[in-house]
């Protein structure tokens, strides 16, 4: 009875530990990774003319929210360079792809942006990381480091987060506004769903 009950005990454990495994093993910065968190969000899939359209005529609103990923390299250097980082200076680099995701709220007056960014290498993703990373690094309520093999930058106050993330030559970046940290949450959801470091838990 007793072999019984620790042979029992013994499968209980292993299949317990093989669940939080699993769970851990979640973790991934990947443009298919975002958009599966981003459909499961309740985004909507959208084309480039849509996207341009958008925001070339200021179109704040997006209940529920949208996002593209580019079909090529040509794509990928347009989005980065002429939307994503129009107002910046950042560094000339090779871009292989990028998803772009906007959502708000009417609710809450929240107003969620999130980009992931993959690179011909390494090098210049950690490039674009470091470069992001100097844009909130001195505030308060800021933490960086490794969770799950991902590197990460994140920081947040009462009604905003910012957060990029690294792992091998793809970033995410993702920035949001709300009238208070209840409007955020959702947002951070998001970042649950891809298994990263959430920027409220600093």
């Amino acid at each position: 009875m007793k072999t019984l009950s620790r042979t029992i005990a013994a499968i209980l454990i292993s299949s317990l530990t093989l669940g939080i495994a699993g769970c851990s093993g979640k973790a991934e910065v990947s443009q298919k990774h975002a958009c599966e968190a981003f459909d499961k969000f309740g985004a909507e899939e959208t084309d480039l003319e849509d996207l341009v359209d958008r925001i070339s005529s200021r179109k704040i609103q997006c209940e529920g929210g949208y996002y593209y990923t580019t079909d090529d390299e040509d794509e990928a250097k347009y989005i980065v360079e002429n939307i994503i980082f129009r107002f910046d200076e950042i560094p000339d680099l090779d871009y292989q792809a990028c998803t772009y995701f906007a959502a708000t709220s009417e609710d809450d007056e929240s107003l969620a942006l999130i980009y992931v960014v993959t690179f011909e290498d390494d090098d210049d993703a950690k490039e674009l990381f470091k470069n992001t990373d100097s844009d909130f690094s001195f505030d308060d309520n800021y933490a960086s480091g490794k969770d799950s093999g991902i590197e990460y930058s994140v920081h947040h106050d009462e009604d905003s987060m910012y957060g990029v993330y690294l792992q091998g030559n793809t970033t995410l970046y993702i920035r949001v506004v709300a009238d208070e940290t209840e409007g955020l949450k959702p947002y951070e959801g998001i970042i649950k769903d891809m298994g990263l470091f959430s920027p409220l838990s600093v």
